[in-house]
């Protein structure tokens, strides 16, 4: 993955990169309570800058920071993750943790304030402390869709694997696995990062409104758990706020089955399925 540099037209700077470290800047002078902070920084955020959308997917759950970054986003070597995150008095600090597609793993510390709608992040590259950049974020309009009815959703026929689902290893679910076919299809992607699987989804993979961490992945047996984080749009954002689609999955042969029940349903709902092909490579 490549990072420009690029000026942005004032004394900023911008440099395009995971291997970061940032610089606090203050745009607000009183400080806020940490509730409101948590409720504007949740969700989707874009910057469009040297020829590259850039989202930032920040999830907020009891003042603890948590998501994703990428540009080009169906790319799994250009995904980054969120972590050791937490709320400040103006927006939040974390730190980004990249893996490009040689294994060469960066981290970067992160601070961000928002202010008039905008988050700004304030960072300077590790290898060039001594010139600060900065970048700036607008949000991603929230995108609705109704929940699922209470009894969930029935499926036409039973599914029916390919093959004996298997004993899963990391290596078996590392990449992209799509679902549906169009320029509304979704990619799922799973990276492994110091012995941890993490993850994303996506699609269109342009806007944050249309993007959700994986969280809490883990393995046993034959099954793949994750939850699918939804943080200011997905279904069910409006009657229930933010929540997580809890997902056992199997992988058999080149099918990645799913079964999701949403958080705010009751343990009697109908589990949502779908069937994801892959690992697929990425092609540019």
């Amino acid at each position: 993955m490549k990072w420009p540099t690029m000026d942005t037209g004032s004394n900023t700077r911008v440099r395009h990169g995971l291997a970061f470290g940032l610089t606090v800047t203050a745009l607000l002078t009183a400080p806020r309570v940490l509730a409101d902070v948590a409720d504007d920084l949740r969700g989707g955020w874009m910057a469009d800058a040297g020829g590259e959308r850039h989202i930032l997917m920040l999830v907020v759950r009891d003042g603890v920071v948590s998501g994703t970054y990428c540009t080009a986003c169906t790319d799994p070597n250009n995904l980054a993750f969120v972590d050791d995150g937490r709320l400040t008095a103006t927006g939040a600090r974390f730190t980004l943790h990249h893996e490009n597609g040689n294994g060469v793993v960066t981290r970067a510390t992160v601070d961000g304030s928002i202010a008039d709608g905008q988050l700004l992040l304030d960072y300077v590259d590790g290898a060039n402390a001594e010139h600060p950049a900065q970048l700036v974020f607008h949000q991603s309009p929230a995108v609705t869709i109704p929940a699922a009815p209470p009894g969930g959703f029935v499926p036409a026929r039973p599914y029916d694997p390919p093959a004996p689902p298997k004993v899963l290893q990391p290596e078996d679910v590392v990449g992209l696995w799509l679902f549906g076919s169009g320029p509304g299809k979704q990619y799922f992607i799973f990276r492994q990062l110091n012995g941890q699987l993490r993850g994303m989804v996506c699609g269109p993979c342009d806007d944050g409104a249309n993007m959700a961490p994986l969280e809490n992945i883990h393995i046993d047996g034959q099954y793949l758990y994750f939850d699918i984080v939804h943080e200011d749009s997905g279904p069910g954002i409006l009657e229930f706020g933010p929540h997580s689609n809890v997902t056992k999955a199997t992988i058999a042969a080149n099918e990645l089955h799913m079964w999701v029940i949403p958080s705010f349903q009751p343990p009697t709902f109908t589990p949502i399925e779908m069937t994801l092909l892959g690992p697929v490579r990425h092609m540019e």
